[in-house]
């Protein structure tokens, strides 16, 4: 949304609170999300990044998606950067629909700015970085199908907006291909 929409209070973009430029991202976290288009799709490569500043002051268990990719025909091979039980997470299914997941330490939904960069070092291993730290490091496993849609804010997959929208602000995101 711009400023020159009917949008809710609360999403759109904003200069006032932002951690880097002229302004970030801001999410309701009830339907709000940024679609992009399929050429930047990066987890079919062995190696990949996505970087992001992001402020929220979520709850609860979530699955809150600050990245996703997916596959626009079924729900199954999915990437998600996403914060879900008070920690960051990166989170991928295999054409079997298993899921391998690594994970940062528990953080604070504290409503300060942290930099999250999710890493696939290999075809089988990846890594979490929390505020430059590394925080966990984990293996992947199976088969994955060739992912052709790509969001921020939530994940989309089937075609579908359908999961884990962010609540708060996501700033200066880059997504790398390696």
């Amino acid at each position: 949304s711009t400023s020159s929409q009917a949008q809710a209070a609360g999403t759109g973009w904003t200069a006032n609170n932002r951690r880097w430029g002229a302004g970030a991202l801001m999410f309701d976290g009830t339907d709000d999300y940024v679609s992009l288009s399929s050429s930047n799709v990066v987890s079919n490569g062995d190696t990949w990044a996505v970087e992001a500043w992001v402020k929220s002051n979520a709850t609860g268990v979530g699955g809150y998606t600050i990245y996703g990719e997916g596959y626009s025909v079924n729900s199954a091979s999915t990437l998600q950067i996403d914060m879900e039980s008070s920690k960051f997470c990166a989170n991928e299914s295999n054409q079997s629909g298993v899921w391998s997941a690594v994970c940062s330490r528990p953080i604070i939904s504290d409503n300060i700015w942290h930099y999250v960069v999710a890493v696939k070092t290999s075809t089988s291993n990846w890594d979490i970085y929390v505020d430059g730290n590394k925080q966990n490091s984990a293996n992947l496993s199976g088969t994955r199908y060739t992912r052709n849609l790509s969001s921020i804010g939530t994940l989309v997959r089937g075609g579908v907006a359908n999961s884990g929208y962010w609540p708060g602000m996501i700033d200066a995101i880059r997504v790398y291909s390696r």
